[in-house]
């Protein structure tokens, strides 16, 4: 289940990142993030690990006169839709609405509490730590090969015994999923019966 609720209607880009930030950096990413809150970082690495999600970027241009109740925005396209995702603390009024600040694109406000809400938090987290995890060649073709013969995807387990020599198994395929390889549930705790599918890139 993607971390994306439907369209909202508002959205706020005064990004003021955390001391020490560089920003953040993924596959899906046209250039480092700034962030302004540890919550959107979280955000951010779930949206990465959103396999409905195909890109992710900042706002091209300063927006002024926004409401305040928005940390910080990005740009995301979804299931080919381009939208505005906002960061907020807390979910807004039912009767709050503003108009769409940039082309009319459709916006999505994510709330922290939505963001840390558990499992999908720790899950992603989780996941997101093994992204360094170094796979060799030969795992890498073998897992990806494993995948492609299956269209319902494998279970974590049984996609692990095709990794040999000393690299943790888990770890390796959910490296692969921090390269937009593989998908991997992320609302769900991780378990041996995991469906892990294999992801193709449109280019």
């Amino acid at each position: 289940m993607s971390i994306l609720a439907s369209p909202a209607t508002s959205i706020n880009t005064a990004n003021f990142p955390l001391p020490g930030c560089t920003g953040f950096i993924s596959f899906k990413t046209t250039r480092p993030i700034l962030y302004t809150a540890r919550f959107i970082r979280d955000a951010l690495v779930q949206l990465t690990l959103d396999s409905s999600v195909t890109l992710i970027e900042p706002l091209p241009v300063p927006i002024q006169n926004l409401p305040e109740i928005v940390r910080s925005a990005v740009i995301a396209r979804r299931d080919g839709t381009r939208l505005i995702v906002g960061f907020i603390d807390t979910p807004p009024e039912p009767s709050d609405a503003f108009p769409s600040p940039l082309d009319d694109l459709p916006t999505v406000l994510i709330a922290r509490e939505q963001v840390l809400a558990e499992p999908r938090c720790s899950i992603a987290r989780m996941v997101w730590a093994c992204r360094k995890t170094l796979v060799s060649p030969g795992n890498r073709v073998r897992i990806l090969h494993a995948l492609s013969k299956s269209c319902d995807g494998l279970s974590l387990i049984d996609l692990s015994n095709v990794v040999r020599g000393p690299e943790d198994p888990i770890d390796a395929i959910l490296a692969l999923a921090c390269e937009g390889l593989l998908a991997v549930d992320t609302s769900q705790p991780v378990t041996p019966e995991s469906v892990v599918r294999r992801i193709r890139r449109i280019t």
